[in-house]
């Protein structure tokens, strides 16, 4: 009986929240892996360059991971509670430095941002404005140009989303429903 506890215990925690992993590379933070995001599992990377050369063009809806407000601010917020985060022990104080965060050169603040597009012809961004006093996650209605790069803007990066296949926790489920299953006939349960 003991055995099978153990295992129940080991299904329950296989099926509860996950952490994000942060990518480190130099001492920035380059970005992060399983990212949870209203449910959803996402890979995320800070990067420079333009959003036509980032989002496969930056033109279709089908180009970004989210396709609304409420979804890029999701994001954004998990990214501020899961990985702008000051972690316990030797690494940095990524939510307090700005500018250890990939493309974050700037000391003073850093606007990291998620585009979506919730029509073809409508590219907004949502933003999370990192500072030396704060973090304040906003957004902007209006169309930019896709075309203006982040590389010479020390003050702005995008996040660039991808989302994360699921077998990983459902394997995790499976492998322990499939040792409970065990641990019940060996015990004469089942």
């Amino acid at each position: 009986m003991r055995k099978l506890v153990l295992v129940a215990a080991f299904v329950f925690l296989a099926s509860g929240a996950q952490a994000a992993f942060l990518e480190i590379e130099g001492g920035q933070l380059v970005g992060a892996s399983e990212v949870l995001v209203d449910g959803n599992l996402y890979d995320v990377q800070f990067l420079d360059g333009t959003c036509i050369d980032l989002f496969n063009g930056c033109d279709q809806a089908s180009d970004f991971a989210f396709q609304s407000v409420e979804t890029a601010r999701a994001a954004l917020l998990a990214l501020d509670d899961q990985v702008l985060i000051d972690l316990p022990g030797p690494t940095p104080d990524f939510d307090l430095v700005v500018e250890l965060t990939n493309g974050c050169s700037s000391a003073t603040e850093c606007f990291i941002q998620t585009p979506f597009a919730p029509s073809p012809n409508l590219l907004v961004t949502m933003f999370i404005n990192r500072s030396s006093t704060d973090t304040l996650v906003g957004g902007s209605g209006n169309p930019y140009d896709p075309s203006t790069s982040t590389v010479s803007d020390s003050e702005r990066v995008y996040a660039v989303w991808s989302a994360v296949p699921e077998p990983s926790t459902t394997l995790l489920f499976l492998l322990g429903l499939t040792g409970l299953g065990a641990s019940a006939r060996r015990s004469g349960l089942a």
